[in-house]
């Protein structure tokens, strides 16, 4: 017997839908996950078994096969348990005829059926309303984060037990309400520009690059304030908009950074990353992706601090793949644009291990 689930996987910052198909065949007992799948995903096996046992329902003593499609999208993470759990149950028949819902479901599973949260829960939402299903169900933790996507009815479950008895219709989870943009409040700690003593250019060229979005680098001397005139960049920059706070919010969610009790984010991400950080940390790796500092600083400026002179593989990464102000990386043969980003800097003229050999 075959059943069907929906769930998501992020790619980049974005999440993809993924339907989840279980079969329950005659053969030697065994679950076999296919679709790319990697080790989280395979380590779902036992999970599920555990979860299913506990919650009361029977695992079946058959050969079970368990598809993520699209098969070739590599699927990573721990957001699919929920799904293979109850696309399961549906194959072995626990669930009746068919499940009277039709919905996503998001959510790790614990080894009692309890649900967790798991990372990037907002793309993922985001990915089960453009699949144009009715509502999703997320563990409860996570409802606030979900419930900040809009046209879509978001439902939190505490365990697996509830989840079933909302697909059969025995039992209907409550739908949360919208998750309120909230109120901006002025970053805390910053300087003001009226602290600096001097600097009238380095000022007013802090002013326009803020303004127009531009990247600005303060050329000098250590110790003339260049620093202090880029930390005050943060507090001259207005509150993003509703559009922009969802998209940095998904940005941090998919980076597990989210506050799931505050979950959409109006203050403009700032970074100060040191002239010493590699590639990697800037610009972020492979596999995963992995976040850098650019990325986490998305509609907002990763502030460079008193580089020496910028090294060739860093600033050319840094600078290379962006085209109209928005950052593409390749991850995985794909590419997956990591938002607006403008960068202020400061940097010295002359490298720090030549300095001793400079004319006084």
């Amino acid at each position: 017997m075959l059943s069907e689930m929906l769930s998501a996987t992020v790619l980049g910052v974005d999440g993809v839908p993924v339907q989840v198909e279980a079969d329950v065949a005659f053969g030697l007992p065994s679950l076999t996950i296919v679709g790319l799948a990697g080790s989280a995903v395979q380590e779902a096996r036992e999970r599920v078994r555990s979860a299913i046992r506990n919650c009361g329902f029977e695992v079946p003593a058959r050969r079970i096969t368990v598809n993520l499609a699209p098969a070739d999208l590599p699927k990573e993470g721990t957001s699919y348990d929920l799904a293979i759990a109850a696309a399961i149950l549906g194959a072995s028949g626990q669930l009746g005829l068919k499940p009277t819902r039709r919905c996503a479901l998001i959510g790790e599973l614990a080894l009692d059926g309890s649900l967790r949260p798991a990372p990037g829960t907002l793309a993922l939402a985001a990915a089960a309303r453009s699949a144009e299903v009715s509502e999703v169900v997320v563990p409860q933790a996570s409802v606030r984060e979900a419930a900040s996507v809009r046209d879509i009815s978001v439902r939190g479950a505490v365990t697996l037990g509830d989840v079933v008895a909302h697909l059969v219709g025995r039992r209907e989870l409550p739908a949360a309400e919208a998750t309120p943009i909230p109120a901006w409040n002025a970053p805390s700690g910053v300087p003001d520009l009226a602290d600096v003593i001097g600097q009238p250019l380095a000022r007013r060229a802090l002013e326009i690059a803020i303004a127009g979005r531009h990247s600005l680098a303060l050329s000098g001397p250590p110790g003339i304030g260049k620093t202090l005139i880029l930390r005050c960049g943060e507090g001259l920059l207005p509150p993003l908009e509703e559009r922009e706070a969802v998209e940095v919010s998904r940005i941090h969610s998919v980076a597990g950074l989210i506050d799931r009790r505050e979950p959409v984010i109006r203050t403009r991400p700032f970074r100060a990353p040191h002239h010493t950080i590699s590639m990697q940390a800037l610009v972020g790796g492979i596999p995963g992706p992995t976040w850098g500092s650019e990325p986490r600083a998305s509609r907002r400026s990763p502030a460079r601090r008193d580089a020496p002179v910028p090294r060739g593989r860093v600033g050319c990464a840094a600078a290379a793949p962006r085209v109209g102000n928005r950052d593409h990386r390749a991850r995985r043969g794909r590419a997956h644009p990591s938002r607006a980003v403008h960068a202020p800097g400061g940097l010295q003229p002359v490298p720090v291990r030549l300095a001793r050999f400079a004319p006084s």
